[in-house]
């Protein structure tokens, strides 16, 4: 019976560390939903090879600097923020609750907002970088920072960064935009006219 004991803590220290793996493997996966617009309407796919090289030329990654956060350890800290970090004004209203609630399907709502307007075989990839708290005035705020990034059927892609809301999905905030030129545009040329 003494035999049976080491060989069940071997096997319950592999099935644990298995679960874990799969965790942290599912949960980086969700930080990165591709969304594409088709004749049906919105469907997630995985990022495929092409759509990650792009992603990548347009937000290479880079090491990621510790940030304070604005805590006074003196204060209540209100349950919801215990694993988000805080931006903003007047750190003391950490004590309050915020003003909107953890949507779990906020990006399935971000990217349906987003891709309203787009034509069909538009992708969306919606990364999330940060969850925050944002402390404005009088209120706090749950808010995700987000990358967004566009890949047009003509070859176009854009990007830029954004505060959501975690509840509604509204962008609060956009920041570091894309900029491009028409790249399909003729360039001008320059033709001798014969007057000097």
């Amino acid at each position: 019976m003494k035999r049976w004991i080491p060989f069940t803590l071997v096997l319950i220290t592999a099935a644990s560390l298995f679960f874990y793996y799969l965790g942290q493997k599912k949960s980086s996966e969700e930080k990165i939903v591709v969304i594409e617009k088709g004749q049906e309407g919105l469907f997630e796919h995985p990022m495929t090879p092409t759509e990650e090289s792009i992603h990548q030329k347009l937000h290479p990654k880079q090491a990621k600097k510790e940030e304070p956060t604005r805590q006074p350890s003196s204060l209540q800290i209100h349950p919801q923020f215990a694993d988000r970090q805080v931006i903003g004004d007047h750190p003391d209203l950490m004590e309050r609750a915020p003003i909107n609630q953890y949507n779990r399907e906020w990006k399935e709502k971000l990217g349906h907002d987003l891709l309203r307007f787009q034509p069909q075989g538009t992708k969306l990839i919606i990364e999330n970088e940060l969850s925050l708290v944002q402390v404005r005035k009088e209120h706090t705020r749950l808010v995700e920072q987000v990358v967004v990034s566009y890949i047009n059927l003509d070859g176009r892609h854009s990007s830029y960064r954004a505060f959501v809301d975690s509840e509604t999905a509204e962008i609060v905030q956009t920041w570091d935009k894309t900029i491009f030129e028409d790249y399909k545009a003729k360039p001008l040329t320059l033709t001798p006219s014969g007057n000097l």
